[in-house]
């Protein structure tokens, strides 16, 4: 048969019938949603979450890759704000994360944390900061260098 279905409601028929466990029309909802992934269309961080809580391996890593490569307008999402911190540290841990630059990351990783209420930042996300490429040039607009200086300037690594 055929169907047609609204992207709002994607998230709700997968869902569903993951609940239903009807194995074709998962997998015809979850290649949909890995081409607007692919395509940029849908924001990435959702479909992750969905991918996990479904146990959906290629959704998930469709997800992740599309998170990855636009790390840039991922970070400035509402979902990236919300993101839990195993998702925020699987996507610091890649090496195939696409930025315009360390300290990019580590503003973006700060404003997570802070959306977060968080007094500092979790381990996970801190063993990710390459603090060799944050520090060569005066952090956050200062002119120290000092790597004193920059942990000192910065509450949630103290």
């Amino acid at each position: 048969g055929k169907c047609t279905v609204r992207e709002k409601a994607l998230s709700g028929v997968l869902h569903a019938a993951a609940h239903l466990q009807t194995g074709p029309l998962q997998h015809v909802v979850q290649a949909h949603v890995i081409g607007l992934l692919r395509e940029g269309r849908v924001d990435p961080i959702p479909w992750w979450q969905e991918g996990w809580a479904l146990d959906m391996g290629t959704l998930c890593e469709a997800a992740k890759c599309a998170a990855l490569a636009r790390f840039e307008a991922v970070a400035a999402s509402p979902s990236f704000l919300s993101a839990p911190e195993q998702l925020v540290c699987e996507l610091l841990r890649d090496d195939r994360l696409v930025a315009p630059s360390e300290e990019f990351i580590f503003e973006s990783l700060l404003r997570w944390a802070r959306a977060h209420q968080l007094a500092r930042l979790p381990d996970c996300c801190i063993a990710q900061i390459r603090f060799a490429r944050l520090l060569r040039s005066p952090p956050l607009g200062t002119s120290d260098s000092g790597i004193e200086h920059f942990i000192g300037s910065v509450p949630e690594l103290r």
